[in-house]
């Protein structure tokens, strides 16, 4: 039998669980997105699915971004039905400045990025409407480390492996964690607040290629884990979260040498439980698989732009629904990447 503290703390652990299930894909990959409670995320799911390797040449810094639209049709739960009655449109840019320093030693070279989240939420659960906008997160990578290879077989091979870590700023509402109503359903009052706002930190560990076969076909993958630490506010620690993206790109058109078309998509996987207050929570852990069509061009100038559009087609703990990207890379200064 429970003691008061005790019953007290499964109680809440309980409702937090319904909160972390409907934010931990509401920006899924929205934000450079990983994490489950509340909402946001640190780490960029599907954002990397055309040339996550390239980085600029030496010397040279560039500018990269997207913005991105998610449209949340409903919540899926454990069982991957679906969970009340939500329309969710999150909305987001996030800009990404690129450094590759003018060094090199055994053919690895260095680049330094800074990246920065603007998110926008717009919620309805259950008939009760909620909204809010903020710069809602920083992120510094002090190295990735790169190198192009060139097979025996032709072809060029592209690969970056590198750290970063996510820190969470903007006005965050904890009431949206630790106040829900009873009975465990989630507090339609804060969700748009929990969806732009992660309120905790995350480490990344991500290794990437880019793989040119023949000039016209690229083949892409990067891969990432996030370790989260625990949001002061709520004593709450999302799991450990994996990620892979995958994509392929062709230039098929001798007229449109510039335009490609291809495919691309993530898998992410929570692999630890979260916690709450030091206690192991083993529900609710994120699960998704989306792809879609992408198309890309590249101007003369250097420039290139990606669009595309993304659908989850196997959801657990998540928004269910559609992402559409356009995202840029923007030569600075220096040699184009």
């Amino acid at each position: 039998m429970l003691g008061t503290g005790e019953e007290a703390c499964v109680c809440r652990t309980h409702r937090l669980h319904w909160i972390t299930a409907l934010g931990a894909v509401i920006a899924t990959a929205l934000s450079p997105a990983i994490a489950s409670e509340g909402g946001s995320r640190n780490l960029k799911s599907g954002a990397f699915t055309f040339a996550p390797a390239v980085m600029p040449e030496p010397g040279s810094t560039a500018f990269m971004g997207y913005v991105a639209w998610l449209r949340g049709t409903s919540l899926h739960g454990d069982s991957g039905d679906a969970i009340g009655h939500l329309h969710l449109d999150l909305a987001g840019h996030a800009g990404r400045l690129m450094h590759t320093w003018d060094f090199e030693w055994h053919g690895l070279h260095l680049t330094s990025t800074a990246n920065y989240l603007i998110a926008y939420a717009r919620t309805n659960f259950n008939g009760i409407r909620d909204h809010d906008a903020d710069l809602s997160a920083l992120n510094i990578e002090p190295f990735m480390v790169s190198r192009t290879f060139h097979p025996r077989g032709g072809g060029t091979v592209k690969w970056m492996s590198g750290i970063n870590y996510w820190f969470p700023i903007g006005h965050y509402e904890p009431r949206g964690n630790t106040d829900p109503p009873p009975h465990g359903a989630p507090n339609p009052q804060f969700l748009a607040n929990a969806a732009t706002h992660a309120n905790y930190g995350t480490g990344i560990f991500e290794t990437a290629f880019t793989w040119n076969p023949v000039p016209t076909l690229q083949i892409d993958s990067e891969t990432y884990v996030g370790f989260n630490v625990t949001n002061h506010r709520t004593d709450y620690r999302s799991g450990n979260v994996a990620g892979t993206e995958l994509g392929v790109t062709a230039w098929p058109f001798s007229g449109l040498p510039r335009l490609g078309i291809g495919a691309g998509g993530y898998y992410l996987h929570q692999f630890e439980n979260d916690h709450v207050d030091g206690q192991s929570f083993p529900h609710h852990k994120l699960e998704q698989i989306a792809v879609g069509p992408q198309a890309t061009y590249t101007l003369a100038s250097g420039t290139t732009l990606i669009a595309k559009w993304q659908h989850a087609m196997r959801t657990r703990n998540a928004v269910q629904g559609d992402l559409f990207w356009v995202l840029f890379y923007i030569p600075v200064a220096g040699k184009p990447g």
